[in-house]
């Protein structure tokens, strides 16, 4: 796997043409309250596309109190993200995979997850669309990979691969998730940018907590709610 290119040059937010199908900003907040939500999510969701709907849902599991739901309308999924993560409407992840744009919306972590660590606020949880795929694979979103496997999450089945790249004293971990049998093709990715601790003033700078980190992108990921509009195995 190549170094990534331009991992610091990040895109400017535009305002995506998905906008109006959005359902987005919502605070979760009691047991009660949720319930509600998530039947406000799917009815808002069908309506954005202006029809009647007899989909099925595959929902995520209860996001905490205080997180935000992010939905999109046109691609058919929902997902939940602690609230002061910053949303990128108009990501798109900088290494076209045989010349295919791979854009989505990503969940990038706050600045206080990495005080005095060696994380870069460039690490995000995404979910990304590959259209032009053929078979919903991690290959459509990664172009080599280090370990596969696959993993089911109720109805939702997922064929998952790692990828990890260094150099200039920074290091790149992927965690891919392909959707199986999502038309189109729908991932999640987990992006984690670190620097080389033995680069900085000894004292200065700890390691960062990998595995409180990739829990908390496990917690987003659970969330994650499908309904079955344009997604058939």
């Amino acid at each position: 796997m190549r170094v990534p290119r331009a991992r610091g040059l990040r895109p400017k937010p535009e305002i995506s043409g998905r906008t109006p199908c959005m359902v987005e900003g919502m605070t979760v907040g009691s047991r009660s309250s949720l319930m509600a939500l998530t039947l406000v999510s799917v009815l808002s969701l069908t309506a954005c596309d202006g029809e009647s709907s007899n989909d099925t849902p595959h929902a995520g599991q209860q996001p905490p109190t205080g997180w935000r739901i992010y939905g999109d309308a046109k691609l058919g999924f929902s997902i939940a993200y602690p609230a002061k993560w910053r949303v990128d409407r108009a990501h798109v992840y900088p290494n076209p995979i045989e010349n295919a744009r791979i854009a989505g919306v990503a969940f990038i972590i706050p600045p206080e997850l990495t005080l005095h660590t060696n994380l870069s606020t460039e690490s995000y949880l995404s979910v990304e669309s590959a259209p032009a795929a053929g078979t919903c694979t991690p290959s459509a979103f990664l172009e080599t990979t280090d370990t596969q496997r696959d993993e089911d999450q109720g109805s939702l089945h997922w064929s998952v691969a790692t990828a990890g790249d260094a150099g200039a004293g920074n290091v790149y971990d992927e965690t891919l998730y392909a959707l199986k049998g999502s038309h189109p093709c729908l991932a999640i990715r987990y992006f984690i940018h670190s620097t080389n601790v033995g680069n900085y003033t000894p004292g200065t700078v700890k390691e960062f907590d990998r595995a409180a980190l990739v829990g908390m992108f496990d917690r987003i990921r659970s969330t994650f709610a499908l309904s079955q509009r344009g997604h058939k195995s």
